[in-house]
Protein backbone atom coordinates (compact mmCIF):
# COMPACT_ATOMS: atom_id res chain seq x y z
CA UNK A 1 0.00 0.00 0.00
CA UNK A 2 1.17 3.41 -0.66
CA UNK A 3 -0.05 7.14 -0.65
CA UNK A 4 1.50 9.92 -2.42
CA UNK A 5 2.52 12.95 -0.70
CA UNK A 6 3.11 16.55 -1.54
CA UNK A 7 6.70 17.59 -1.23
CA UNK A 8 6.54 21.27 -0.24
CA UNK A 9 9.53 22.54 -1.51
CA UNK A 10 12.00 21.64 -4.51
CA UNK A 11 14.21 18.85 -4.01
CA UNK A 12 16.20 16.80 -6.29
CA UNK A 13 18.57 13.23 -5.71
CA UNK A 14 22.14 13.25 -6.42
CA UNK A 15 23.23 9.53 -6.80
CA UNK A 16 26.03 7.53 -6.95
CA UNK A 17 26.07 4.54 -8.53
CA UNK A 18 28.74 2.50 -8.30
CA UNK A 19 29.77 -0.50 -10.81
CA UNK A 20 29.96 -2.83 -7.79
CA UNK A 21 27.02 -5.00 -7.39
CA UNK A 22 25.56 -6.68 -4.22
CA UNK A 23 23.10 -9.23 -4.35
CA UNK A 24 20.08 -8.48 -2.35
CA UNK A 25 20.39 -11.90 -0.91
CA UNK A 26 23.84 -10.80 0.39
CA UNK A 27 22.92 -6.99 1.96
CA UNK A 28 20.05 -9.27 3.80
CA UNK A 29 21.85 -11.76 4.98
CA UNK A 30 24.07 -9.34 7.13
CA UNK A 31 20.74 -7.86 8.56
CA UNK A 32 20.52 -8.92 12.24
CA UNK A 33 17.56 -11.09 13.26
CA UNK A 34 16.89 -8.57 16.11
CA UNK A 35 17.23 -4.97 16.68
CA UNK A 36 17.47 -3.08 19.79
CA UNK A 37 14.29 -1.69 21.18
CA UNK A 38 15.66 1.85 20.87
CA UNK A 39 17.37 1.74 17.50
CA UNK A 40 13.98 0.69 16.37
CA UNK A 41 12.23 3.29 17.69
CA UNK A 42 14.49 5.67 16.36
CA UNK A 43 13.86 4.84 12.87
CA UNK A 44 10.62 4.79 12.98
CA UNK A 45 10.67 8.49 14.69
CA UNK A 46 13.08 9.20 11.27
CA UNK A 47 10.35 7.60 8.92
CA UNK A 48 7.85 10.48 10.43
CA UNK A 49 9.97 12.76 10.38
CA UNK A 50 11.23 12.27 6.45
CA UNK A 51 7.32 12.32 5.62
CA UNK A 52 6.88 15.94 7.38
CA UNK A 53 10.04 17.19 6.94
CA UNK A 54 9.37 16.52 2.74
CA UNK A 55 5.25 17.76 2.85
CA UNK A 56 6.24 20.89 4.87
CA UNK A 57 9.18 21.62 2.87
CA UNK A 58 11.45 21.77 6.03
CA UNK A 59 14.28 20.49 3.91
CA UNK A 60 16.85 21.12 6.34
CA UNK A 61 15.32 18.12 8.75
CA UNK A 62 16.70 15.63 6.03
CA UNK A 63 19.84 14.72 7.61
CA UNK A 64 18.26 13.95 10.71
CA UNK A 65 15.10 12.32 9.48
CA UNK A 66 17.75 10.34 7.25
CA UNK A 67 19.63 9.04 9.99
CA UNK A 68 19.58 5.15 10.33
CA UNK A 69 20.19 2.76 12.89
CA UNK A 70 18.96 -0.36 11.40
CA UNK A 71 20.64 -1.30 8.08
CA UNK A 72 23.28 0.84 6.81
CA UNK A 73 25.40 0.41 10.04
CA UNK A 74 24.91 -3.76 8.87
CA UNK A 75 25.98 -3.14 5.20
CA UNK A 76 28.55 -0.85 6.12
CA UNK A 77 30.95 -3.68 6.50
CA UNK A 78 29.61 -5.12 2.47
CA UNK A 79 30.47 -1.34 1.78
CA UNK A 80 33.27 -0.21 3.40
CA UNK A 81 32.84 2.69 0.94
CA UNK A 82 29.55 3.68 2.16
CA UNK A 83 29.90 6.19 4.86
CA UNK A 84 32.41 8.63 3.79
CA UNK A 85 30.35 8.87 0.37
CA UNK A 86 27.36 9.55 2.89
CA UNK A 87 29.65 12.12 4.45
CA UNK A 88 30.69 13.91 1.22
CA UNK A 89 27.24 14.31 0.01
CA UNK A 90 26.56 16.21 3.54
CA UNK A 91 29.96 18.24 3.05
CA UNK A 92 28.95 19.27 -0.80
CA UNK A 93 25.99 20.84 0.27
CA UNK A 94 22.88 17.97 0.80
CA UNK A 95 20.48 18.28 3.18
CA UNK A 96 20.53 14.53 3.91
CA UNK A 97 22.26 10.83 2.80
CA UNK A 98 20.96 7.64 2.65
CA UNK A 99 21.81 3.86 0.82
CA UNK A 100 19.33 3.72 -1.13
CA UNK A 101 17.55 -0.19 -0.18
CA UNK A 102 19.67 -2.38 -0.09
CA UNK A 103 22.64 -0.73 -2.44
CA UNK A 104 24.57 0.17 -3.76
CA UNK A 105 23.38 3.39 -4.76
CA UNK A 106 24.13 6.02 -2.20
CA UNK A 107 21.37 9.07 -2.81
CA UNK A 108 21.22 12.13 -1.70
CA UNK A 109 18.40 14.85 -1.27
CA UNK A 110 19.62 18.31 -2.33
CA UNK A 111 18.45 21.43 -3.83
CA UNK A 112 18.16 22.10 -7.39
CA UNK A 113 20.99 24.52 -6.98
CA UNK A 114 23.26 22.41 -4.76
CA UNK A 115 22.61 18.69 -6.65
CA UNK A 116 25.73 19.02 -9.37
CA UNK A 117 28.04 19.78 -6.68
CA UNK A 118 26.84 17.02 -4.30
CA UNK A 119 26.82 14.37 -7.31
CA UNK A 120 30.51 15.74 -7.90
CA UNK A 121 31.94 15.28 -3.91
CA UNK A 122 30.67 12.05 -3.91
CA UNK A 123 32.03 11.16 -7.52
CA UNK A 124 35.49 12.67 -6.29
CA UNK A 125 35.17 10.81 -2.77
CA UNK A 126 34.12 7.29 -4.37
CA UNK A 127 37.49 8.19 -6.86
CA UNK A 128 39.66 8.57 -3.70
CA UNK A 129 38.38 5.50 -2.28
CA UNK A 130 38.99 3.34 -5.49
CA UNK A 131 35.43 2.95 -5.99
CA UNK A 132 34.33 2.89 -9.73
CA UNK A 133 31.02 4.24 -10.47
CA UNK A 134 29.12 7.32 -12.17
CA UNK A 135 26.76 10.30 -10.86
CA UNK A 136 23.43 11.43 -11.70
CA UNK A 137 21.14 13.52 -10.58
CA UNK A 138 17.48 13.04 -11.04
CA UNK A 139 13.99 14.72 -10.05
CA UNK A 140 12.42 13.72 -6.65
CA UNK A 141 9.00 12.14 -8.36
CA UNK A 142 6.20 11.72 -6.16
CA UNK A 143 4.47 9.39 -8.55
CA UNK A 144 7.20 7.05 -8.63
CA UNK A 145 8.91 4.82 -11.64
CA UNK A 146 6.58 4.52 -14.41
CA UNK A 147 7.35 2.63 -18.11
CA UNK A 148 7.48 5.68 -21.14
Amino acid sequence: MSCPIRIGAPVRAALYIPDQELATSAARAVLPKQVPFADAVHNLGRSALLVAALTEGKLELLAEAMDDRLHQPARAGLLPWMPPLLEAAKKGGAFGAALSGAGTTVCALCSAGSAREVARAMMDAAASLGVAGRSEVVDVAVPGARVV
